[in-house]
């Protein structure tokens, strides 16, 4: 009997099946991590049902739309999670000892960043690193840690408060500090509404007091999901928001819409989140590196001339 389960774990136990756990864990939800992993949700319900029935009891707990951990799920996820980081380390030394091999950096990241930091900072890495091509995945913050989570991405970039606290084997890199600023339409009106983006982290519920207590007479008018969403609202004359800087760059410039650096409020600390594994190759260190020129280039002048709030 013992052969016969072995031979079976050996024969039907495949890193396929840890990932699809592993993505479905993380996410708790199914439709959404069939989504992320680009598969047919039956595919991925069936990969999760194979690896129940060789542990020989369920992972999950599933109450309505929502899926659960087991204690049995619990003790399997952090071994999943290990087996999926050596496997990582494994496939990134083969790439290593491949003489001439250009480097692919899968690197997903917030709009801002993409638009606007990405661009000049693969030229600068390209100059260190004439070999190396980037695969860029813009994406929202809850959607870049879900990447990562499920091994599409290498590397997210993104503020460090608007995601919960990552998991043991993710490496957090400082990129640069993105002043928090008022963005207005001009000759706005106290009760002008607020535009509140809600990363559904304490820093957004921080700026909601804020803006309550600074703007005591203003609505909200409605939740979003990015800055670069309430900046292009506020344009249109229909609110104010508060947003990084860096969101807010290109409108700034061109809308003439009136930006102010909050002192009361943090700045955003732009990071960039690395799998130990990944530490390795250089290249992920030049493109942070590169990342950080690139907003100190482009962020610093403009912040400089800004007026302050207290």
């Amino acid at each position: 009997m013992a052969k016969s389960r072995a031979a079976a774990l050996h024969s039907e136990l495949t890193l396929r099946k840890l990932q699809a756990f592993s993505v479905v864990a993380h996410l708790g939800n199914m439709t959404e991590a069939a989504r992320q992993m680009g598969v047919a949700q039956p595919t991925l319900s069936q990969l999760v049902a194979g690896l129940e029935s060789l542990v020989g009891t369920p992972l999950f707990l599933r109450t309505g739309g929502a899926l659960v951990l087991t204690d049995a799920g619990e003790a399997l996820l952090r071994k999943a999670d290990a087996v999926l980081s050596e496997f990582d380390d494994f496939t990134t030394t083969m790439d290593s000892l491949t003489v001439d091999r250009p480097v692919q950096l899968r690197v997903a990241g917030v709009p801002s960043v993409m638009r606007l930091l990405l661009p000049p900072a693969m030229a600068e890495l390209r100059r260190a690193f004439p070999g190396a091509n980037v695969d860029g995945h813009e994406h929202s913050p809850a959607e870049i840690v879900n990447l990562l989570y499920q091994r599409t991405a290498h590397m997210g970039v993104l503020g460090a408060n608007t995601v919960p606290e990552m998991s043991a084997g993710f490496t957090q890199m400082p990129i640069y500090l993105d002043p928090t600023v008022l963005v207005s339409p001009p000759d706005a009106p106290d009760d002008l509404p607020f535009l509140h983006v809600d990363l559904g982290s304490a820093g957004s519920q921080r700026v909601a007091q804020w803006f309550a207590r600074r703007f005591p007479r203003a609505r909200s008018l409605m939740h979003l999901r990015s800055y670069e969403t309430a900046v292009r609202f506020a344009e249109e004359g229909l609110g104010r928001c508060v947003a990084p800087l860096v969101s807010c760059l290109d409108s700034q410039r061109s809308t003439g819409l009136r930006v102010q650096v909050i002192d009361d409020l943090p700045p955003r600390r732009l990071v960039a989140l690395i799998p130990q594994t990944h530490l390795r190759i250089q290249a992920y260190a030049g493109l942070v590196e590169a990342l950080g020129n690139a907003a100190r280039a482009r962020i610093d002048p403009v912040a400089a001339a800004l007026p302050h709030l207290g």
